[in-house]
């Protein structure tokens, strides 16, 4: 079961997350794009949300900035991370990504760095919360959003997506790397940004 958990927390860290999302929104869109257009999208976010970010950690490992393993644990030692983050997701929202067809696509990122702000906020205040759950509750958020937009009802990937919080925030509680009040902030700090917009969007 350990092994499991630890699988899940792997496959849905924060570092993967984006691209997955980006491969859903892709799966779920792929009519307005043609092959060169997606692959040079999901290359530019593989490298800024994933092996960029990855770099940086093994950097700051190797100067002792940060000692915690790649889950980065210690709250202290999450300040860094964060500030990175918004960095990289600023500069792929506003620069990379700005001429690009994908325009969708901006708006997860954006929720993202807003996330991030929140979860930075919160280290601040010496609260932990889970980055984890943050996370795949934006992408959550994000797949409602292109379900609405698309005009493509999935009620099955609707349950499958919310078996995967599940599944995700059973793992991190097995594998003792959160309580139950962590997991319940990081979720509503991955939600807020999407729910904000979606309220501000709709309600006009």
């Amino acid at each position: 079961m350990e092994r499991t958990a630890k699988l899940f927390s792997y496959i849905f860290h924060p570092i993967t997350v984006p691209f997955l999302t980006t491969l859903l929104y892709f799966s779920l869109a792929s009519f307005y794009f043609n092959s060169v257009e997606i692959s040079i999208v999901l290359g530019q976010v593989l490298i800024m949300t994933c092996l960029l970010p990855i770099c940086i950690y093994v950097l700051l490992k190797s100067i002792r900035l940060i000692n915690s393993t790649v889950m980065v644990s210690s709250i202290k030692e999450r300040l860094i991370p964060f500030i990175i983050n918004i960095g990289l997701l600023l500069t792929l929202k506003d620069y990379i990504l700005l001429e690009n067809s994908a325009y969708t696509i901006r708006l997860y990122f954006w929720g993202l760095m807003n996330s991030y702000l929140l979860l930075l906020l919160f280290a601040l205040l010496k609260q932990k919360a889970s980055v984890h759950m943050a996370t795949l509750a934006n992408s959550f958020i994000f797949f409602i959003h292109l379900l609405i937009e698309l005009q493509k009802p999935d009620i099955i990937g609707l349950i499958g997506f919310v078996f995967l919080l599940g599944f995700v925030a059973s793992s991190r509680l097995l594998l003792k790397a959160h309580t139950s009040k962590e997991i319940i902030q990081g979720f509503l700090i991955g939600i807020l940004p999407g729910v904000i917009y979606c309220i501000a969007r709709y309600s006009m």
